[in-house]
């Protein structure tokens, strides 16, 4: 019995490790998009736009996109 629970406990790792390996890297940038500082909020999202796009023109992070 212990053995089939070790068995159990290591194949559910294996397939969680599995399935969240070849996710996208999400990253998150706060910042206003509205009322009177949204010009700041939208330079600051097409920064990130674009630093996103360099990052994955040069192969992303560790091979993963984001």
């Amino acid at each position: 019995m212990k053995k089939m629970l070790v068995s159990a406990i290591a194949l559910s790792a294996l397939v969680a490790f599995n399935a969240s390996a070849r996710a996208d890297v999400m990253i998150g940038v706060a910042g206003p998009l509205t009322g009177p500082n949204a010009a700041f909020g939208a330079q600051l999202q097409k920064g990130a736009e674009q630093a996103a796009a360099d990052i994955n023109a040069a192969g992303g992070i560790n091979g993963e996109k984001i």
